[in-house]
């Protein structure tokens, strides 16, 4: 599990170990084994609804889309998929600000229309 810890200024708190944390499954503490500063890096994929429904709050979508990007690089390989009227690959995975940057600009709502959906009826 990741966890950041912040002080009241906003710096990472990098002092805290095992006896600092307190982890719960369905209300019962489970036993912290260790409590380390991350060096991993992580994979993120950001799914993204391209549909019709994406509409008028692409901007938005791109806005938050930018935000998160950058609080997780460097240390996070993101990719950002679309899905809207069939999968589509923004950007693979990188930690590089321009790729990522592209790849949101990619982004728009799908000209498809949506899925029908298909139903069974009884004729006589």
């Amino acid at each position: 599990m990741f966890v950041s810890v912040l002080d009241r200024a906003d710096k990472p708190v990098l002092t805290l170990g095992v006896p600092d944390f307190v982890v719960r499954e369905d209300g019962r503490a489970r036993e912290v084994l260790r409590a380390r500063k991350a060096s991993d890096v992580i994979e993120i994929a950001l799914l993204v609804d391209t549909s019709q429904a994406l509409g008028n709050q692409v901007n938005d979508v791109r806005k938050g889309l930018e935000a998160f990007i950058a609080s997780m690089r460097p240390q996070a390989q993101i990719a950002i998929v679309g899905l809207g009227d069939r999968p589509t690959v923004y950007s693979d995975f990188t930690n590089s600000q321009e790729q990522l940057a592209r790849g949101v600009g990619r982004i728009f709502p799908s000209r498809a229309p949506a899925p029908t959906r298909w139903t069974r009826s009884a004729t006589s």
